[in-house]
């Protein structure tokens, strides 16, 4: 049985679980549309990232008594029949795709915010060194995103000149 006590923060890291849950799932195929190198690196790495936030996150779920979501709990599978993209992508493409990841990174920023402002009573100290270690690490892999696209947008305008 779950301590009262303990709801609150059970319910902040389950939402996180899901986040990361929903964040490898968009990697896996943002990684899977674009041939570009550097970003199917990158892309791995963020998946690989959200892998081990949920590996514990769900560790303290556990040691406060609770479950986490159900579709994390039968691990996360993807399909291998889904083929690398094999073909060029042109710079508006990876443009679009960059642009996409970011947009979705302000979500998870949002999900972790709310953690630590929000729900900031219900966590034990430890809880929120968690958060907040994962957290930077997400800011750090949103401005490698940001620096990427940066540098695309920069070699499309030298293309133009």
């Amino acid at each position: 049985m779950v301590d009262m006590y303990y709801n609150g923060a059970i319910s902040a890291l389950n939402t996180l679980v899901d986040i990361n849950f929903i964040r490898i799932e968009k990697y896996f195929f943002a990684c899977r549309k674009t041939a570009e190198k550097e970003l199917t690196i990158l892309f791995d790495k963020m998946v690989e990232t959200s892998r081990i936030f949920n590996s514990s996150l769900i560790f303290e779920i556990h040691k406060l008594g609770g479950t986490p979501p159900e579709d994390v709990l039968f691990g996360f599978s993807i399909p291998e029949l889904i083929e690398p993209n094999d073909l060029e992508t042109t710079p508006e493409e990876t443009y679009k795709i960059l642009s996409r990841c970011i947009s979705d990174e302000k979500k998870t920023m949002k999900a972790y915010f709310h953690a630590l402002n929000n729900d900031l009573e219900n966590l034990t100290p430890g809880l929120i060194i968690l958060i907040k270690s994962q957290n930077d690490k997400l800011k750090n892999e949103n401005l490698e995103l940001q620096n990427l696209l940066f540098r695309i947008k920069d070699k499309g305008r030298k293309r133009e000149i």
